[in-house]
């Protein structure tokens, strides 16, 4: 099965973000989503979501327990994405 993790250099992030732009732009659909990426590249994401579809409204739940709490208020707004942080590995 060829999926977008066993693909190496398939532009992944770009690839889910133009599907996210598409859902938003054609079908109305802006969300919430929720995107999970390991800690190493999140900023690569909040940066490429600015520049590719600054439209969409990004939130980076990472942090504290604290810190993610605060961040929950208001958590079910359309047309918020998630950009969450993980560590280890994904099965």
């Amino acid at each position: 099965m060829n999926t977008l993790r066993n693909c190496l250099c398939a532009g992944k992030t770009l690839q889910t973000i133009a599907l996210l732009g598409y859902l938003a732009s054609y079908k109305g659909i802006w969300g919430p989503h929720l995107v999970i990426v390991p800690t190493s590249v999140i900023v690569n994401w909040e940066t490429e979501l600015k520049r590719f579809c600054p439209g969409l409204k990004a939130l980076c739940y990472y942090g504290s327990a604290k810190r993610r709490k605060e961040l929950r208020v208001g958590w079910t707004k359309v047309g918020l994405l998630t950009v969450s942080a993980c560590r280890g590995t994904i099965a």
